[in-house]
């Protein structure tokens, strides 16, 4: 276990993690600021709630999207795996 700092929108936020999984954390703070800032540009808006509500939908139908792509690829390789 070790500790990291993040930065997101703003605040600073010390967490401790499995040392290993640092690189996905700072990963996915990068992805959370670069798209605050993209949705506050693009919406211009002064209300973070609604801001941070916007980039939560985002990146949950994202994740849908991921694990259903994902089961769609398990699909079809069960079906080649059957055919084959």
């Amino acid at each position: 276990m070790g500790m990291i700092n993040l930065n997101i929108n703003g605040i600073s936020f010390r967490l401790e993690i499995d040392s290993t999984k640092e690189e996905i954390y700072r990963k996915a703070a990068k992805m959370l600021n670069d798209t605050i800032t993209s949705y506050n540009l693009k919406f211009n808006t002064a209300n973070y709630i609604d801001l941070l509500s916007m980039v939560a939908l985002d990146m949950a139908v994202n994740l849908v999207k991921a694990e259903t792509d994902l089961g769609d690829a398990n699909n079809i390789i069960s079906e080649l795996e059957r055919i084959s």
